[in-house]
Formats: C-alpha cells, structure tokens, sequence
C-alpha cells in the first residue's frame, strides 16, 4: 500500500520542478517495490518553516545496505543528479526497526525568486 501526505500549496513548484520531484519519488517507490521486499510505502511532501520543501518516501521493508555505492545503483546516482539540479539534496538511508527513507531538501524558484 501507498499513502500520501502532500501539504504543499497548488504554485509551489514549476514545472521543472515537478519533473524531478516526480522521478524522484518515481525510482525510490521502484527500489522499494523491487528491491526492499516492503508492503507499506508512505510520502510525506511537506513545507519547511525556512522555504524548502521536504520530500520523504519511507518504507518498511529489509532496509537499504549500508554502503549502497559498494554496487551499481544507477537510481540512486539519478536522484542524486536531479536533486542537484534542484539546488537541494538526497539521502537515502536505513531507518529504524526496519526500512528505508528517501529523503530529498529544496528551496523551490519561487521562493528563491521572492527572496532575491
């Protein structure tokens, strides 16, 4: 099962934006579905108190390894790059009793642009 917690306002993103966050959220819910054996997924899109937004995608499945870049994970070298060129960050990371948390911080252009 999915759930989804979205609190952002409807102009929050543009449309480059969107893209990434969406293909983000696309690969993270393909590993969990093909690599963490989970039968629960939620996302959590949320609004920082200082402009950025928050994306969570946690499941509760094995967990992820602990050094994923020992192997070949083209996905996470993706999220990687488009949460670069986002102007924000991913992590992708085992939590606790059990699962893995993607994890991806940014500052949308529209609030870039109001504050400059």
């Amino acid at each position: 099962s999915v759930s989804l917690d979205y609190t952002l306002p409807q102009w929050a993103l543009s449309p480059n934006e969107e893209v990434n966050v969406i293909q983000i959220i696309r690969e993270a819910l393909s590993n969990a579905l093909h690599h963490s054996q989970a039968d629960a997924v939620k996302i959590l899109v949320t609004n920082q108190a200082d402009n950025k937004v928050q994306i969570q995608v946690r499941d509760n499945g094995i967990g992820i390894q602990d050094d994923p870049r020992k192997t070949s994970h083209y996905g996470l070298t993706i999220m990687q790059d488009r949460s670069e060129s986002l102007g924000g960050t991913v992590s992708v990371k085992r939590v606790e009793p059990s699962g893995t948390c993607v994890e991806l911080e940014f500052t949308p252009q529209t609030c870039s642009e109001l504050g400059s």
